[in-house]
């Protein structure tokens, strides 16, 4: 290989490689997972009772909790439990594997005496896998593909680092996804190292440290039990090749020791816990059903699983994130739990795609190479095919699962990929860089589409996390995509003139704008106050005028003016494009402004406006200034004074505020007003219902409440709230839901 070549490669992989990292701790950091979430954070809780000389974690169950009749059921349990730990005589455990505290936490901790926190070690282990695989697939590239563009080698890195679901893992950083990614991250270093024990000058200490790896991965997440097959493959390597340096059954006792060890103490460390060696304390887990009566793995659920992980499209949209994953409910499969959202890889990252080229690997090559090649390939193999088959017959889908073996896969697929690239050059075609340029096309969607559904992750969780920040890129986005449609004619505003005015008599008033549609009777007006002075009034149907400031204009000189009113909108969602604007709709929809050479001259509210009207507005003929151009702008955030709370409203706790519900609010309720912590927050939000809107209030973990049915009013409804976060003095000592909910002050609506 050239010296420049070389020197380009490297640092492109390099380059790749700290992109990758640096967007992973971006992620973590802007979902706020750097951030301590006290007794959520099960991992440290963890390491404080090890520390304590306990295996429970250092944290005492409820009372009210051991009290109950029977703990485990969860219509009993919820307001006392700490979610998804499991409970045994008496003591809090994790069902995770303990691994992730083991090998990194409890020796930081030692080391530094401060403690890390799940976004932490998940950001690490996450990072860890990642480079782990991309060493993989490097080493797979390096050897048996010497003839590969420079420049792909790159591209498989950023495939492996956006379109494997490691992202999803270190958007929420918690318990769940800390286990995932240490078991990831292990198994692919075991995957190294055998790896290492064909290829490298010490084969026996590559093994043992294949099976030290392997034996972590199981003792962080018990499904990587499965991928325990990839240690017979250096091993049957050897014993084909019958090399004096490679002795079979020396390799396989080396890998074979570690792991049995770490077998033997997950088993002693379950029995200290459960009174059971194979009990990893999921029996014993409060959830949000009863699981030990749930079947959790069946056959039955592959097929649902398979369509699910692979070809479940995003619903794309007009709205940032622009890609939403979808959870689609499942009644018709016996014992089948539910799904959170989740794409599939392969209709969302399309590298996937390439795995289907991976025979082409072998074409051409002697049986030694072959036989070579067939052990990097098989090894991969052997952790993607069980772990993700064990997945795919798992009783419910998430796309945290899907990095249990999306990694594996990955490295496979980019396999495929130059295994199709130097079979289209053994053929001498001419067009030897399509199949490059393809891989180019591929990864590019999968690095775009990875980024947009960093932000869509368990239920857009970052737009409750970093709620600021979330609004600011919506913001962002949102214009620009708002700013193309307005462009092409899509996205709808305000009307912009360049006018020129003529003096007329004291008192004058002129119809300045009238919309289209004679069914608004609205009418816009410009009343001449002096010489060279005006003012524009708005009246509705049947109403007296409402005026803006006198306002004074130039002769001989162009003035812009803007004109804001509800009848230059086409039907609400009657396009792609309309989602862009949805944060403005409602204000579109039902404000009048005008502006008037760049300051607002006038702004008025009228009832909103339903569909099935003409779009559109003129200047009155009668107006007798002159109209030099005509254009359209987009609705902007301050077109019209914002002021829902009521000012002089008695303080002390009660929040009064109007609102005028929109006619077409989400399905799923949209949110009027949150208050409280992350995980103790207070929510009230609108749902729509027949004949009205219902008000409902959340809070974590806790049953909703709604209200009856409110009848729609043109006009609005004042709302009157109480909340235990009004007054944390009174509620900052009750540690039982129970105990708040009792005394809660509820959320009163007055109407």
């Amino acid at each position: 290989m050239p010296p420049l070549r070389r020197w380009l490669e490297i640092g492109a992989v390099v380059a790749a490689v700290l992109l990758v990292v640096g967007y992973f701790h971006w992620v973590v950091a802007a979902n706020s997972g750097f951030d301590d979430r006290g007794d959520l954070e099960y991992y440290k809780l963890l390491v404080r009772g090890w520390k304590k000389g306990q295996l429970s974690l250092d944290r005492d169950p409820a009372p009210e909790l051991l009290a109950l009749k029977d703990p485990y059921d969860p219509e009993q349990n919820q307001p006392y439990k700490l979610g998804d730990v499991s409970l045994y005589k008496g003591k809090y455990y994790l069902y995770f594997g303990p691994a992730p505290a083991l090998t990194l936490m409890l020796p930081y901790a030692l080391l530094t005496g401060r403690e890390l926190v799940s976004g932490d070690a998940t950001w690490v282990f996450a990072s860890l896998a990642f480079v782990a695989a991309s060493g993989v697939w490097l080493g797979i590239r390096r050897r048996y593909f010497p003839e590969s563009r420079w420049w792909t080698a790159p591209l498989g890195v950023l495939a492996i680092g956006f379109g494997t679901q490691l992202l999803s893992l270190v958007q929420r950083p918690m318990m769940w996804e800390l286990a995932i990614s240490a078991g990831v991250a292990f198994t692919c270093l075991a995957v190294l190292a055998c790896e290492r024990a064909v290829h490298g000058s010490r084969p026996l200490l590559a093994m043992a440290g294949a099976g030290l790896c392997l034996g972590l991965a199981v003792a962080s997440r018990p499904t990587c039990l499965l991928a325990c097959g990839l240690l017979m493959v250096p091993v049957w390597f050897a014993w084909r090749e019958r090399s004096p340096g490679r002795v079979w059954w020396k390799m396989g006792l080396a890998g074979l020791g570690p792991l049995v060890a770490c077998g033997v103490a997950i088993m002693i460390h379950n029995y200290a816990r459960f009174d059971n060696p194979l009990e990893w304390g999921q029996n014993y887990q409060l959830s949000g059903a009863y699981e030990s009566k749930l079947v959790h793995f069946s056959p039955r659920f592959f097929l649902h699983n398979f369509s699910v992980y692979f070809f479940q499209p995003l619903q794309w949209t007009s709205e940032f994130p622009f890609a939403l994953a979808q959870a689609i409910e499942i009644s018709h499969i016996p014992d089948y739990f539910g799904t959170e959202e989740v794409c599939g890889m392969a209709v969302t990252f399309p590298f996937t795609w390439f795995v289907l080229a991976l025979p082409l690997a072998w074409w051409r090559r002697d049986a030694l190479e072959r036989a070579r090649l067939g052990t990097a390939i098989g090894t991969v193999a052997a952790y993607a095919l069980p772990v993700g088959a064990v997945v795919l017959c798992y009783f419910s889908t998430t796309m945290r699962y899907q990095a249990d073996y999306a990694v594996a896969v990955a490295v496979l697929a980019m396999t495929g990929m130059l295994a199709a690239e130097r079979a289209w050059c053994l053929r001498e075609w001419r067009v030897g860089g399509f199949v490059p340029g393809l891989a180019a096309l591929t990864v590019a969607v999968t690095l775009v589409v990875g980024v947009l559904v960093t932000f869509d992750y368990h239920g857009r969780s970052m737009r409750m996390a970093s709620t600021e920040r979330w609004r600011e890129y919506a913001r962002t986005a949102n214009a620009a995509v708002a700013v193309v449609g307005n462009w092409l004619g899509q996205v709808d505003g305000p009307r912009v003139y360049k006018l020129r005015f003529q003096p007329r008599p004291v008192g004058t008033i002129e119809a300045f704008w009238q919309p289209r549609d004679p069914q608004f009777g609205d009418r816009i007006m410009v009343e001449h106050l002096g010489e060279q002075l005006i003012r524009f009034g708005y009246a509705a149907p049947g109403g007296d005028p409402a005026w803006g400031r006198p306002l004074r204009w130039e002769r001989n000189h162009t003035h812009t003016v803007s004109v804001q009113h509800p009848a230059l909108y086409a039907p609400m969602g009657s396009s792609w494009w309309s989602g862009a604007r949805r944060d403005y709709e409602f204000q579109e929809r039902s404000g009048v402004a005008v502006w008037f050479s760049g300051g607002r001259a006038l702004a008025a509210v009228r009832k909103p406006v339903r569909d099935g009207i003409t779009r559109g507005g003129s200047v009155g003929r009668e107006f007798s200034g002159e109209v030099r151009s005509e254009s359209w702008r987009l609705f902007r955030e301050d077109e019209l004074p914002v002021g829902l709370v009521e000012p002089m409203a008695p303080r002390g706790g009660t929040l009064r505020l109007k609102i005028v519900f929109a006619d077409n609010l989400r399905p799923e309720g949209e949110p009027i007003f949150a208050a409280g912590a992350r995980f103790r927050s207070n929510i009230l939000f609108a749902e729509p219902s027949e004949g009205g809107v219902r008000v409902t209030y959340e809070t974590y973990t806790v049953p909703r409440v709604s209200s009856p049915v409110i009848p729609w009013k043109a006009d609005g409804h004042w709302l009157e709230l109480e909340m235990p976060s009004f007054q944390p003095e009174k509620y900052a000592s009750r540690t039982s839901l129970a105990s708040l909910l009792g005394k809660l002050e509820r959320c009163t609506i007055r109407t």
